[in-house]
């Protein structure tokens, strides 16, 4: 009897979140869907990075007039929850985290003012900084340390 035994970690997989059914699943077809997800990590980045361009430009409208337009409000809720939706099928799990509760953050809201900028501004920077730095999955201790900053924020 041989002791050599090998362990391994297999990488995430979208087949983990797919409930197994009695019936049969076409493990191929799910492996190229995968497959395909992952070739277009580099539009994500792009269409995330413009998220963020877009969604500092909002909070400089809002703030510019003092809140007064719901429509930007709105807008914000909207780029948010997108960004909130693809986050974690490209293994950003911290903008789905982050654009969570900036969705919910937004929805409270009745307009901009100082503060509630401030605030959303954060969530804005930390998307962009998970972004920069590539922080997939948790994002270890540099991800942790970010979202709590955002709880914090948001406790206020």
């Amino acid at each position: 009897m041989s002791s050599d035994v090998e362990i391994f970690m297999p990488e995430y997989s979208f087949l983990n979140k797919v409930k197994k059914l009695d019936s049969d699943v076409d493990i191929e077809k799910l492996q190229s869907a995968e497959s395909k997800i992952s070739k277009m990590l580099p539009q994500y980045l792009q269409w995330a990075n413009n998220d963020i361009t877009n969604l500092r430009s909002l909070l400089d409208e809002g703030l510019k007039d003092a809140g007064q337009n719901p429509e930007i409000l709105k807008r914000l809720f909207t780029i948010s929850h997108d960004m909130k939706g693809q986050g974690g099928s490209f293994g950003y799990s911290l903008i789905t985290i982050i654009g969570g509760s900036l969705c919910e953050y937004v929805k409270k809201l009745e307009r901009i003012d100082e503060n509630s900028f401030k605030i959303a501004r954060l969530h804005v920077n930390a998307m962009d900084l998970i972004l920069k730095e590539s922080l997939t999955g948790d994002g270890g201790l540099k991800g942790q340390e970010i979202l709590q900053q955002i709880k914090k924020a948001v406790a206020m």
